[in-house]
C-alpha cells in the first residue's frame, strides 16, 4: 500500500450497488449465484479505488475495499428491510406460516414457535437485528472475495525485479 488510501468513497459506491441490487425484486435473485451482487459491489469498490490511486493497489487494499463495501451493502439491505418490514414483512411471514401448516408431516412445535414469534413484542427488531448480523457476515465474506478479484483485475502490474545472478559454487573443502 502506497501512502494513505481513501476507502470511503469506493466502499460507499460498491456498497450502494451491492445493497440496492440485493433488495430489488427479481434482480436480487442474482445473489443466488454465489452472492453475485455482493461480489460485484466488491469489484466495483476496487475499480474506484484503483482509479483513485492510478492502479497502485495491493491485494490487501482490494480485500479491505471489498470488505468495507460488503459492510455498507449489508447496512443498505438492513435499512431497506427495516423500512419495508412494518408494511410487508409480518404479512408475508404470516402467509409463509400458513403455507407451512399445509406441509404434510410438519411438526406442531414449529407452528407454535412461529405463532409465538410473530405475536411477540420485539419481532420487527429481532428480524432487523438478525438480518443485519447474517447479511453483515455474508456480505463481508463475499465482498472481500470481490475485492480480491477486483485487485487482480484492476491493479497495475508492478515491474518484476530481475533475479540475482546465481551464486558461485562452494569452494572445495580444505584437506
Amino acid at each position: 500500500m502506497n501512502g494513505q488510501q481513501n476507502y470511503f468513497k469506493p466502499a460507499i459506491i460498491g456498497g450502494l450497488a451491492s445493497g440496492l441490487l440485493s433488495v430489488i425484486p427479481i434482480i436480487s435473485a442474482g445473489n443466488c449465484v454465489c452472492c453475485l451482487w455482493v461480489v460485484v459491489g466488491g469489484v466495483l469498490a476496487v475499480y474506484f479505488l484503483a482509479e483513485q490511486n492510478q492502479g497502485k493497489i495491493s491485494p490487501g487494499d482490494g480485500a479491505l475495499a471489498g470488505l468495507l463495501s460488503g459492510l455498507v451493502g449489508a447496512c443498505i439491505v438492513t435499512i431497506v428491510l427495516s423500512v419495508s418490514i412494518p408494511f410487508l414483512g409480518l404479512r408475508m411471514l404470516r402467509h409463509q406460516m400458513d403455507q407451512m401448516r399445509r406441509i404434510p408431516g410438519m411438526p406442531g412445535g414449529i407452528e407454535q414457535f412461529y405463532g409465538h414469534f410473530l405475536n411477540g413484542r420485539f419481532v420487527i427488531l429481532t428480524i432487523i437485528i438478525a438480518v443485519l448480523i447474517v447479511s453483515g457476515i455474508l456480505f463481508s465474506i463475499f465482498g472481500t472475495l470481490g475485492g480480491l478479484l477486483g485487485s487482480a483485475l484492476f491493479a497495475k502490474k508492478q515491474q518484476t525485479l530481475q533475479a540475482p545472478p546465481p551464486l558461485p559454487p562452494p569452494a572445495p573443502p580444505v584437506a
